[in-house]
């Protein structure tokens, strides 16, 4: 997946859309916060440390860009609002944002609070638009699906774990073989779609599947960080595919 281009010095795309399709010039403020790591701590009795729980996930971030307005493009200042409202209300899942001055790196974001417009002139001023978002973020170039042979290594340069998305092309049982680990496919039919990050297992058009289906013992096909990974299989396979989903640590 390649980076956005745009003639704006520094810009943001999200929903597939660049904010200087709005007016907008991002020079003002960019604030962020780093992932919290979700613990619970538990006080215990006579004991002057809390007892810690990692609940083995990082919680959602949130990304804060401040903007310069500039209106004149369009008739009417609420006919900008109106546009600029469907730009970033139209969305109730993740999608992909891209910051041009991090081009190499996707977030997954949402923007559902308000944003806050404050105007200076009669078509210009300052706004400034929040998202929340997954505490990963992802190289744009592990976005990419990369078709495998049986046997074929791939490296992991991050220092975090990746978790792909699979697509299997094949029918009957099909043994997924990942670093040494196996992973039964029983009775697949023509194809099946994987996803290591949700722990679920897809059938052709992307139908729910039942769980035997994809039975791992609530182990998944991760790659190791910083490390490389043989992929093999044994079955009536006639095509793998991986999208790798390189990533790290806001």
């Amino acid at each position: 997946m390649k980076a956005p281009q745009n003639t704006k010095k520094t810009f943001i795309t999200y929903n597939g859309q660049s904010s200087a399709d709005y007016g907008l010039l991002l020079v003002g403020t960019h604030k962020f916060e780093t992932p919290e790591t979700d613990l619970e701590f538990t006080e215990i009795p006579g004991k002057s440390r809390d007892l810690i729980h990692s609940k083995g996930r990082y919680k959602n971030i949130k990304e804060e860009f401040t903007f310069k307005a500039f209106i004149s493009g369009y008739e009417t200042l609420d006919r900008w609002k109106a546009k600029l409202s469907l730009w970033l209300r139209n969305q109730t899942d993740y999608s992909p944002l891209w910051f041009s001055d991090d081009p190499e790196w996707v977030r997954m974001a949402i923007s559902y609070e308000d944003a806050a417009f404050e105007r200076i002139k009669h078509d210009y001023g300052n706004i400034t638009i929040t998202f929340a978002e997954d505490p990963f973020k992802y190289r744009a170039t592990g976005l990419d699906t990369i078709v495998l042979s049986s046997g074929d290594m791939i490296t992991n340069k991050e220092a975090w774990s990746a978790q792909p998305d699979w697509h299997i092309v094949g029918n009957g049982d099909i043994t997924l073989m990942v670093a040494g680990h196996s992973y039964l496919l029983s009775g697949v039919k023509d194809e099946i779609y994987l996803s290591t990050e949700y722990r679920r297992a897809y059938g052709a058009g992307k139908q729910s599947l039942e769980t035997y289906k994809a039975k791992f013992d609530h182990v998944w096909p991760e790659l190791a960080p910083l490390s490389q990974t043989v992929i093999s299989w044994t079955g009536d396979v006639q095509r793998v595919e991986v999208m790798p989903k390189w990533r790290t640590l806001l």
